[in-house]
């Protein structure tokens, strides 16, 4: 099936995972299909470095035919849909742009210099403050 774009779109079997602020979530996808053996036509790889490649998408690219599955995501994992959430101890992803880096510092880096989602924030308000809270020292 093609989308408006010409681009293929696959049908979400399950949500898996979530990442973000209520406002810039990202959620890890399995996605449906099967091959002609029987076996998964896209595998789950892990969480992998955050990125598409392990089917994370953004909220808003998972369309609202996803309602249903977020609903049971909240439900079953019991998070809290308002809170923000964050990985696992040690794990330095970026709020922004769900991007995993190796440490604090190249989070850090990533934020300042790297992330267009936060470079684009930054620029659009006149005080630079949210460049500043999002790079801060914890």
């Amino acid at each position: 099936m093609l989308d408006d774009e010409g681009d293929q779109e696959h049908d979400v079997e399950d949500l898996v995972d979530v990442r973000g602020l209520p406002d810039r979530r990202f959620w890890r996808v399995k996605w449906r299909g099967v091959n002609p053996d029987g076996s998964q036509r896209w595998p789950d790889r892990g969480p992998g470095d955050g990125t598409s490649d392990y089917f994370w998408l953004a909220e808003e690219d998972i369309g609202v035919g996803c309602v249903e599955l977020q609903n049971k995501f909240w439900r079953v994992t019991g998070l809290d849909r308002r809170g923000s959430c964050s990985g696992p101890v040690g794990e330095h992803r970026c709020l922004w742009c769900n991007r995993m880096l190796k440490s604090a510092a190249a989070l850090k880096a990533h934020m300042r210099i790297d992330c267009v989602a936060t470079i684009v924030i930054a620029n659009s308000c006149s005080a630079n403050w949210s460049l500043k809270w999002n790079t801060r020292d914890s």
